[in-house]
């Protein structure tokens, strides 16, 4: 360089000596962005790497632009339009399986949303199963079933029927559905017996005392008022009037047994006579 004549002599051979080109940096850039996933980030995270991993690529290799005049073939529109699909299909590869449903739908669309979309798209889905898994996570241990049905739904359904899933397990069980022996086992038991009984639900009680003297419900030999005497003032109910107990039928068949008959033979004879006579 002592012998350069001009500084843009100096100039050029600087540049030719301590330039370093950006293949190397290029290769590494194209490299992580074709192995990079989301793997435990959120979307956030995981939109914003992509997003300088993009950028950098650009800074390296700009998109050409064309400057025509009076185009029409707008090649410029085209060109940034594939690169921008080239970017959303980077960005859903890289996605967990747990976004499948969404990326499928996204990849149905016709035409393809842009990225900024695509990112609202995912975002949205992503809170919906943070919302979902929240709700399931909270709930007790008796909805462990409908909650493990829930969980391997595929795609996994919206946080409003989930709660309508939930809703209905809990009815079912409160009526008794979901027991071992069957749905509807408790519910069709309670049908009978309310059938059997009556409208009101058959409830059981304490039996009924049953005197053994005087064969009356309601108390037991040794409060019977037949043996100790009636209180004073005692009225007797209509009720216990027409339940006869089985001495006071006995009573009644030896008094009327035992009864003298109140004609003597000379007066039954008489009495025949006395009929006979009239029928002549």
């Amino acid at each position: 360089m002592v012998y350069s004549k001009t500084a843009k002599e100096v100039w050029k051979k600087l540049q030719t000596m301590f330039s370093q080109g950006n293949g190397s940096r290029i290769y590494q850039l194209q490299k992580d962005l074709a192995s990079f996933s989301q793997g435990e980030l959120s979307m956030s995270d995981y939109f914003t790497s992509l997003l300088i991993l993009w950028d950098e690529i650009q800074n390296y290799e700009p998109l050409p632009l064309f400057k025509c005049e009076k185009c029409v073939c707008h090649v410029n529109e085209r060109i940034s339009n594939l690169h921008h699909r080239e970017a959303i299909m980077q960005l859903l590869m890289g996605l967990n399986d747990s976004f499948s449903h969404i990326r499928d739908q996204i990849l149905l669309m016709d035409p393809i949303p842009s990225v900024d979309k695509v990112y609202s798209l995912l975002v949205q889905d992503e809170k919906q199963r943070e919302a979902i898994m929240q709700l399931l996570m909270g709930l007790n241990d008796s909805f462990s079933h409908i909650r493990g049905q829930i969980l391997l739904m595929d795609p996994i359904p919206s946080v409003d029927r989930v709660y309508s899933l939930l809703v209905q397990d809990e009815k079912q069980r409160s009526i008794g559905q979901g027991s071992s022996n069957g749905p509807f086992v408790e519910s069709t038991a309670l049908a009978a017996r309310v059938m059997i009984h009556g409208s009101k639900p058959f409830k059981k009680g304490k039996e009924r005392l049953t005197c053994s003297h005087c064969g009356l419900l309601g108390h037991t030999v040794e409060k019977c008022y037949k043996i100790h005497g009636y209180p004073p003032g005692y009225k007797t109910k209509a009720r216990a009037n027409q339940v006869l107990s089985l001495d006071s039928v006995q009573e009644s068949v030896a008094a009327t047994t035992q009864s003298p008959f109140p004609f003597t033979l000379e007066q039954c004879q008489k009495l025949l006579a006395m009929i006979g006579g009239s029928d002549a």
